[in-house]
């Protein structure tokens, strides 16, 4: 995905252009690297013209956890951290 590395590139330049502080470019760049990085691993490989919703969304749910609050017999309401494979969600 050179594409990419050079869509990347281009855009840090304007943004870094732009005014923003050196921090938050940074932080941005190293997110979109995150980003590119998963997308490259996936296969079949993505076109960037067919990045979507489902693939923005794939993309969180792989890199992030959640609080869900478990109901319990021995201890209701405990919060706990999961990651989303990990729970298997029941109607109460």
């Amino acid at each position: 995905m050179r594409r990419w590395d050079r869509f990347l590139d281009s855009y840090m330049e304007q943004y870094a252009a732009s005014g923003v502080c050196a921090e938050r470019v940074k932080s941005a760049r190293s997110a979109l690297e995150r980003w590119g990085s998963w997308m490259k691993q996936r296969r079949p490989r993505v076109m960037l013209e067919r990045v979507d919703a489902d693939l923005l969304v794939s993309y969180i749910e792989s890199r992030t956890s959640f609080r869900a609050n478990w109901r319990l017999d021995s201890s209701p309401g405990t919060t706990t951290t999961k990651r989303k494979s990990e729970l298997a969600l029941k109607p109460a």
